[in-house]
């Protein structure tokens, strides 16, 4: 009988709180929480959650209360981590712990200048944004203001950096996409050059096949207001629906495909309208998901073997020439697979054809004037036309 009552009594809580699960798996099941990865996946995690409009009333966080309250000794000493313990402590109490202690580790987190230790923009803005959440200004040497905004915008204007492979540097510009929109919550007020970036550091995910970025990607476009392409919406979806949610504990030191799941949850919430993390979790230690077929690769590798013929007659034609005139020689080179998967990309990616010439670097133009001064203009207007095509899907 006591089993069965605590059977019982376990379907009630669940009842009360159906993410009870899912906040044991990365509370309890995963990492020792002296391990930098059990902060960074709880803050990741967290944040995903409060992004998530839910109500307080659902989420039952007294687990977190231990950490929460030393919250300030883990600060002291563990400082090197300092935004992962503000972020973590700051969702907690938005999502309905009480307490203030969000404000407490802000202030000091100001008071010490912990910002002038951090050599990104990136980081400085996440800081910054980390701060205002509780009404608390950046007290440093380095600035935190309008110079910091303008050379954060001017990096995500560089459009044709984003037509190059570098994960990198598209996860910086979705981050600074993030918090320059307060995770959607504000108009960033980008350019149509900054929309350009993420459509190019999409259509390179979508070469890629890679979920991860270009859930990232979609949700950045979303918090700009722009449009989100129909083909990557399908994809991300059917991503989604492929994941393996394993009882299987992950090893000391590898890593699962955790980061993936949660943005492809994000994104079908905030962009799709579905109810986030809505599954069972019940036993779940690790979230598993196979990569399909990347075309990026192939189109890559396709494309070089034009370089590495430039000396030849065929090569000095291919330099300068459009990509319609290309996309036979390219396609030449490449499986059924990767064929269509580039196919899906040039129907996806508004002005492919500037994307392609960047992509290629098989013209001076990519350092030239065509992605400066006027003539970009009308690039940019091809650009917000093409965005006005394109129709959302409603789930």
């Amino acid at each position: 009988m006591k089993n069965i009552y605590l059977l019982s009594d376990r379907r009630d809580k669940l009842k009360k709180d159906p993410y009870l699960n899912l906040i044991n798996v990365f509370f309890n099941s995963r990492h020792n929480r002296q391990d930098v990865m059990w902060l960074k996946e709880n803050a990741e995690f967290l944040a995903v959650l409060n992004d998530g409009g839910l109500k307080r009333d659902l989420i039952d966080l007294e687990c977190y209360r231990p950490f929460y309250e030393g919250s300030m000794r883990y600060m002291n000493f563990f400082r090197q981590y300092y935004r992962f313990i503000l972020s973590i402590c700051i969702d907690l109490e938005d999502l309905g712990l009480p307490g203030s202690r969000g404000l407490e580790l802000a202030e000091w987190v100001a008071q010490s200048q912990l910002v002038d230790a951090e050599l990104s923009d990136l980081q400085r803005a996440e800081v910054r944004r980390l701060l205002a959440r509780r009404g608390v200004e950046v007290k440093a040497g380095v600035d935190s203001g309008e110079r910091l905004d303008e050379r954060l915008r001017q990096f995500t204007e560089r459009s044709h950096h984003f037509a190059i492979p570098n994960r990198r540097t598209a996860y910086e510009l979705t981050h600074i996409l993030f918090y320059l929109s307060d995770y959607g919550r504000c108009d960033p007020q980008v350019s149509p050059e900054t929309v350009q970036s993420l459509y190019f550091a999409g259509g390179i995910a979508y070469l890629d096949q890679d979920p991860d970025l270009l859930a990232e990607v979609c949700l950045a476009l979303e918090f700009t207001q722009s449009a989100v392409p129909d083909l990557w919406r399908t994809f991300l979806k059917t991503s989604h629906s492929q994941f393996e949610l394993s009882t299987r504990p992950i090893m000391v030191g590898a890593m699962d495909n955790y980061h993936e799941y949660f943005v492809l949850n994000w994104f079908l919430s905030r962009v799709e309208g579905a109810k986030l993390f809505d599954t069972d979790y019940t036993g779940v230690k690790s979230f598993i998901h196979g990569r399909g077929t990347s075309a990026l690769r192939g189109v890559s590798m396709a494309t070089y073997s034009m370089v590495e013929n430039s000396n030849s007659t065929r090569g000095q034609r291919a330099l300068g020439i459009s990509w319609t005139a290309l996309r036979s020689h390219v396609q030449g080179g490449l499986t059924q697979s990767e064929q269509s998967i580039l196919a899906g990309a040039e129907a996806s990616i508004p002005e492919f054809e500037t994307f392609f010439t960047a992509f290629s670097r098989l013209s001076d133009t990519v350092t030239g004037s065509r992605f400066q001064g006027a003539q970009q203009s009308d690039q940019v207007a091809s650009l917000l036309e093409a965005r006005r095509t394109l129709t959302p899907v409603n789930v």
